[in-house]
């Protein structure tokens, strides 16, 4: 546990200065596919804490698990765990971390996930995509940083629901006030040099010109995706392509 003895020290002084009043905390709970994360005494406001795992070997040594949703200062949260490159054999010491947002004051608890040699979590916000290029829920893989990884932050049209603080998500219930743009995931990975296939979900087309995703007027299917290959798709190129079923 020294190390997450030294990343507890670590993230209390990142926060030395911010004097609160408040006085939050968090239990962990490590299940063989997902951590159970409850939290208590934050801000009372809709977005109060945003959640990092903390501890992980290289690369990974700090991964974002997201805002979460609060109720009078308080949330709950299961993140599911996913990997790639290994079959969990043994243990991995890490620490979760809840930042309240509002006013910085912290709230640490250590914990233990299933873990191997050459693990990586996957499938989650800005992580890795799982094998199938496959992501949890309703993220999507988008080319980001040199790498494809999961997120929600592409591909969706205006009016999706949403949930903040996604930028340009509000209103009851919660929805995107501007269209995304087209996820794009490399035909020659790691880099977009040869074309790539870009795509839009939750019943929108692609509109090409800005390679935004605006809702689809056309016809009942659920999205669109450019399947054009190179030379006529080339880099930088957003052209529509088939359907996505359901149609």
């Amino acid at each position: 546990m020294k190390t997450a003895s030294l990343i507890l020290a670590l993230s209390s002084a990142l926060f030395i200065g911010c004097p609160s009043t408040l006085k939050p905390a968090i239990t962990v709970a490590s299940n063989p596919s997902s951590l159970s994360i409850s939290g208590n005494g934050f801000s009372n406001t809709a977005d109060c804490a945003g959640l990092s795992l903390l501890g992980l070997p290289a690369p990974q040594a700090t991964l974002s698990i997201g805002q979460v949703e609060c109720s009078s200062g308080t949330f709950t949260l299961t993140w599911p765990l996913q990997y790639v490159g290994c079959t969990p054999s043994t243990s991995q010491s890490a620490v979760v971390l809840a930042v309240d947002q509002p006013t910085l004051a912290t709230a640490s608890q250590p914990t233990s996930i299933p873990w191997g040699s050459g693990c990586v979590l996957c499938g989650a916000e800005g992580l890795p995509v799982c094998a199938g290029n496959t992501c949890q829920d309703d993220l999507h893989p988008n080319f980001q940083g040199g790498q494809v990884v999961c997120t929600w932050n592409c591909g969706h049209t205006q009016g999706a629901s949403c949930t903040p603080p996604t930028p340009y998500c509000g209103g009851l219930p919660p929805s995107l006030a501007q269209p995304q743009g087209a996820c794009v995931v490399p035909l020659v990975p790691p880099d977009l040099t040869q074309g790539g296939t870009y795509t839009c979900y939750d019943h929108s087309l692609i509109e090409e010109s800005e390679c935004l995703c605006v809702p689809n007027t056309l016809n009942t299917c659920q999205g669109q995706t450019s399947t054009q290959p190179p030379p006529k798709h080339t880099t930088g190129l957003c052209q529509a392509g088939q359907f996505l079923p359901p149609c």
